[in-house]
């Protein structure tokens, strides 16, 4: 990439920081001052770890970034040299430097190792949970007709659309949770020709969003996904995963910032009740839940049993309960929200 595109000033926001690395092939962006001098890196683990103590989207990367970069100087290094430094410290770019600190290149790790380049779908094994058992009201009238998993968007389903995601990391092993519809889903794999391991969970009433997981007490050791079955998630899922085993989390929840302006002009009063300021039209910025989650399997024997129960039940009995749980943040652009019509016709343009 052009360096201009992965340099970023210290005085610039945390979401512009996400958004720049959203597009950013380097995995990690430079931070340099105004006259371009080198002053630290930062990665999207740096802005995940910031956002675990609590640094807002619309602070500034300075309390987030690495300050103590490796770099090289120009012409006073060899490439073996830099390789041997990337190998040694597990590095995804080191930036270039003239003899003044004015950042001039930078090296990555793909560029010098192409034969170790990370394959973008490491394989992993994991159960998937997809949530498929909703009535979809906000897709009326469509799914008055056909269970809003089947919907098409372009030549195949949502539900398909989200298995493939999850086949590229060699994930097979699936439990589809059906109620409203449940035969036509059913008919609908019976009919298809497909090489992943399928299993109904069956709810004889509606659950909620986390009361037919109950079903899988027992039945699985390790950490799985589950997702909602109106949402295409484009991030590595096996960042994420991994991300979920080596902080050790019980409950993984996956958000992504969202800015929200409010279009009129908002009245700040003063104690009195008269007018203190006119904010117009400000603008807020927002973790929100998407609805994909890891979980360990030890946390299925909070839910109970026949009882509708939802995901942020769950979350909020195990945070009571002390259960670590932990938050990926991704940007707005990796994911649609296929279950409104105004993102259902995102979603039939980039799938």
């Amino acid at each position: 990439m052009p360096l201009s595109e992965i340099l970023i000033l210290s005085n610039s926001q945390v979401i512009k920081a996400l958004n720049s690395l959203n597009f950013a092939s380097t995995k990690c962006l430079i931070v340099v001052d105004s006259d371009n001098k080198l002053l630290g890196t930062i990665s999207d683990g740096d802005i995940r770890r910031g956002v675990l103590r609590g640094i807002g989207l619309d602070s500034h990367i300075d309390s987030v970034y690495c300050r103590t970069p490796h770099f090289v100087i120009n012409s006073t290094h060899s490439v073996e040299s830099v390789k041997k430094l990337m190998s040694s410290n597990k590095i995804e770019l080191i930036p270039i430097v003239d003899s003044n600190n004015y950042v001039i290149d930078y090296y990555t790790w793909s560029n010098l190792f192409q034969k170790h380049k990370e394959n973008k779908f490491n394989k992993f094994d994991a159960h998937v949970v997809i949530m498929a058992g909703g009535r979809g009201e906000r897709l009326k009238p469509f799914t008055s007709i056909l269970p809003k998993p089947l919907i098409p968007i372009n030549d195949k389903p949502i539900l398909i659309h989200i298995i493939d995601k999850f086949l590229q990391y060699g994930l097979v092993n699936f439990h589809i949770t059906v109620n409203y519809k449940s035969r036509i889903i059913k008919a609908f794999f019976e009919e298809e020709d497909f090489e992943y391991n399928l299993n109904y969970i069956y709810e004889g009433k509606p659950l909620g969003t986390a009361g037919s997981l109950r079903y899988l007490l027992g039945k699985i050791s390790e950490p799985f996904i589950v997702t909602n079955c109106d949402i295409v998630l484009e991030a590595n899922y096996y960042k994420i995963y991994e991300y979920h085993n080596n902080n050790k989390f019980d409950i993984t929840l996956v958000s992504s910032e969202k800015n929200h302006t409010i279009p009129y002009g908002v009245c700040e009063l003063n104690k009195d009740g008269s007018l203190s300021n006119i904010n117009e039209k400000p603008s807020h910025d927002y973790l929100i839940n998407v609805g994909y989650y890891i979980l360990n399997p030890e946390v299925l024997g909070l839910i109970p049993k026949d009882t509708v129960f939802h995901m942020t039940d769950l979350i909020e009995l195990a945070n009571l309960k002390k259960y670590k749980i932990g938050v990926y943040t991704v940007s707005e652009n990796d994911w649609v929200d296929i279950g409104q019509w105004k993102e259902f016709n995102k979603a039939l343009e980039i799938l």
